[in-house]
């Protein structure tokens, strides 16, 4: 089976860095970059007239910054998911690009394999954050007392239904707990809190613990 095409726009200014990606992404046949800009100014004007699906950005431009470039690019097409592709894990800055409609967000030391799998994840209409940039998202929300980052607007409600045991349970795994040390916490046995576990993660349809951070996060649930 052909896999489907990603188109892909660049927008960095270190034109060194933007012929590094494009290396990188030329190994995978799905993708094609369609087109690249050294600031967001250029990014807006050239984008017009292009067929993109994803748009991979710095943050720290001249002139006109990240944030702003992806304000206005969901402003023309909102279909366009983009990817902040940055040196900054600043939870503050996270916070920021999330506001301004990013779907997903890894640092430039990241390998070819996170970039294609990020790449792939919000192209398919989902979140993607890197393992260090979930770590910063998991502090800030514990230090919030679980209360949710980004633009609440963008939360949607969900139907899942958790009991009081689930949500402490939940918790108590964001917080980064094994299921000994929760059996232990919560004066239950390890079997019953396996239990509790596989049908949170059933419930949630995520794997593990970063993607059950997310679902809580976007989902606005309050623990």
């Amino acid at each position: 089976m052909i896999e489907q095409t990603i188109n892909i726009f660049i927008v960095d200014d270190h034109l060194m860095f933007i012929d590094g990606l494009k290396a990188i992404l030329k190994l995978s046949p799905e993708i094609v970059v369609v087109g690249d800009a050294t600031s967001g100014e250029e990014a807006l004007q050239k984008i017009e007239n292009l067929d993109i699906d994803v748009l991979l950005t710095d943050i720290s431009m001249p002139k006109m910054k990240g944030d702003e470039l992806c304000r206005l690019v969901k402003a023309k097409n909102s279909m366009i998911q983009i990817l902040a592709l940055t040196m900054h894990n600043n939870i503050e800055i996270i916070d920021t690009m999330i506001k301004a409609g990013v779907s997903g967000y890894i640092l430039k030391n990241t390998g070819r394999k996170e970039l294609l799998e990020a790449i792939h994840a919000i192209h398919e209409g989902r979140n993607f954050y890197s393992t260090e940039v979930q770590e910063s998202m998991l502090k800030k929300y514990i230090k919030n007392g679980y209360q949710t980052i980004g633009d609440p607007s963008l939360n949607i409600e969900t139907s899942v239904y958790f009991t009081r045991r689930e949500k402490q349970i939940m918790k108590l795994i964001i917080e980064g707990n094994s299921n000994a040390e929760i059996a232990q916490i919560l004066l239950l046995s390890i079997h019953t809190i396996t239990s509790h576990r596989k049908n949170i993660y059933s419930k949630t349809s995520v794997n593990n613990t970063a993607q059950l951070i997310e679902f809580v996060r976007s989902n606005a649930i309050y623990l």
